[in-house]
C-alpha cells in the first residue's frame, strides 16, 4: 500500500482521514526496494505460507489428474478391447446365421413347391367310377349294395343341386360319404319290404330326394334324418 498517508486515505475511501490513515500505517514497514510502498511482515509470512500450500495442492492435484488419465486410458483400453472382441463375435454369429440361413434356403428351394389348393367346385362331367372307386367299393361293401343305381343318384342330386351347397372342395371323399348313406337307404327299404313297409316301393332315387345327401357327414342317416314315412 501508499507510505503517503493522503493517498492513503482516499485509498481506503469515505470517512478515512489522514489521521486515521497515518495511524494505519505504524502497522506497516516501508518495502526496502520501494519506500513509498508499506507492507506488514505477519501478513507476508501468511502470503507465503498461502502460496506454499496452494502449490502443494497444485501438484497433488496434477498428480492425482495425472493417474486418473492412465486409469482411464487403461479402462478405455479395455473397453475397447471387449468391444472389439463383442464385435468379432457378433461377425462370427452373422457369418454362422448367414450359413444357416443359405443352407435352409438351399434345402426349401429342393423341396418340391406343394400346388396350391383347388377351389371349391360342382360335381365334374363326367363323373365315371374309376378303378380306384370300384376297389373301394368293393372292401367297403362286400355285397348286398346296388352301387350302380346309388351312383345315379348320387350324380342326379348333385347336378340338380344349386347355390353354394353344391361347392365341394373333395368330390370324391364326398362320394363315398354318398355311398354310405345310400346303402343305409337301401338296407333300409329292403328292411321295410320284408317287413311289408313299402307297399308303393319306392326307388332308391326317390327315397334319396327326400332326404339331404348334403347333410351327410359320416353319421347314421337313421339317427341323422330319421326313417321316411311311407305307404
Amino acid at each position: 500500500m501508499p507510505s503517503d498517508p493522503e493517498l492513503l486515505a482516499k485509498v481506503i475511501g469515505k470517512k478515512c482521514t489522514v489521521k486515521i490513515a497515518q495511524k494505519v500505517l505504524e502497522m506497516f514497514e516501508p518495502v526496502s526496494k520501494d519506500p513509498s510502498r508499506m507492507f506488514s511482515p505477519k501478513l507476508e509470512v501468511v502470503r507465503k505460507e498461502q502460496e506454499k500450500l496452494y502449490k502443494s495442492r497444485s501438484e497433488r492435484g496434477k498428480k492425482g489428474m495425472a493417474n486418473r488419465w492412465k486409469k482411464k486410458a487403461s479402462s478405455d483400453n479395455t473397453v475397447n478391447n471387449t468391444v472389439i472382441a463383442t464385435d468379432n463375435q457378433e461377425q462370427n454369429r452373422t457369418e454362422q446365421n448367414r450359413k444357416v440361413e443359405k443352407e435352409l434356403s438351399n434345402e426349401s428351394s429342393k423341396k418340391p413347391k406343394s400346388a396350391p389348393p383347388s377351389p371349391p367346385s360342382r360335381i365334374p362331367k363326367p363323373f365315371p367310377i374309376t378303378p380306384e372307386m370300384y376297389s373301394w367299393l368293393a372292401e367297403e361293401f362286400p355285397e348286398g349294395f346296388d352301387h350302380k343305381t346309388a351312383h345315379e343318384n348320387f350324380i342326379e342330386y348333385w347336378t340338380n343341386e344349386s347355390g353354394t351347397k353344391a361347392l365341394k372342395l373333395d368330390w370324391h371323399l364326398t362320394w363315398k360319404r354318398g355311398m354310405r348313406l345310400a346303402k343305409k337307404w337301401q338296407d333300409e327299404d329292403a328292411q321295410n319290404a320284408a317287413n311289408g313297409k313299402n307297399g308303393r316301393g319306392k326307388s332308391n332315387l326317390q327315397v334319396s330326394r327326400e332326404r339331404d345327401y348334403s347333410k351327410f357327414e359320416g353319421l347314421d342317416p337313421i339317427a341323422e334324418f330319421g326313417t321316411p314315412k311311407r305307404g
